[in-house]
């Protein structure tokens, strides 16, 4: 099984071909970014569906993602990630442990989760793929694939945006292994006030964990 850090993270490091780009999905994509930068902040509440294929394990959690500029929190059961901007706070609750490091640059785009809304900015291909349904709503279905394949353990991902509210829905990852994740959006918020200290690490909230600096 992967840790908290890989589930919540593993969005962003996906592999295919090279092919050319559909103008139509930029336009999509390029609106739900401009409406997502618009927000000062915003929260969501997701599931996280796990099929494995070749291991026959199947698993479904519930989650929480607050996010302010390069800022976020993301709760995944009991397991939780924390950046200020510069710094990453990985609490795994199985091993009562912490893990800190420096937060991701701008070119180890797989490392950081503030990025989830807008993953398709850079580095990747992206391809119409038709409407579909999500819980009732109409929802376009947009493919991404990376500019440089091979770099990653997964194939396929498959975005689902809102047709009339530009919002995302639900974002499908096919791994080449027969490990597929599926997110999917169960509420959304923005500008909302958000309480202090929700980017910051304190120890005081994780007792008796065992803080493993990795910097």
């Amino acid at each position: 099984m992967k840790t908290i850090a890989t589930l919540i993270l593993i969005t962003l490091g996906f592999t295919s071909g090279v092919m050319s780009q559909d103008q139509k999905a930029i336009d999509i994509l390029n609106s739900v970014s401009d409406k997502t930068k618009a927000y000062k902040n915003f929260s969501a509440d997701f599931t996280m569906s796990l099929v494995d294929l070749q291991s026959d394990i199947a698993m479904k959690k519930s989650g929480s993602i607050v996010v302010a500029g390069d800022k976020y929190r993301v709760k995944l059961d009991k397991d939780v990630v924390i950046g200020d901007g510069d710094t990453r706070w990985t609490f795994q609750s199985e091993s009562n442990e912490v893990y800190v490091d420096y937060e991701a640059t701008e070119e180890d785009n797989a490392l950081n989760p503030s990025k989830l809304f807008t993953i398709w900015e850079s580095g990747f291909k992206q391809f119409y793929d038709g409407t579909g349904d999500v819980n009732g709503r109409k929802a376009h279905q947009i493919k991404l694939h990376p500019v440089k394949p091979g770099d990653s353990s997964f194939h396929t991902v498959k975005v689902h945006v809102d047709s009339e509210k530009l919002e995302l829905l639900k974002v499908e990852v096919m791994g080449k292994e027969g490990d597929n994740y599926t997110y999917e959006l169960q509420s959304f918020k923005a500008d909302q006030s958000i309480p202090s200290g929700t980017f910051a690490f304190e120890k005081s909230k994780f007792p008796g964990a065992e803080v493993i600096d990795l910097r």
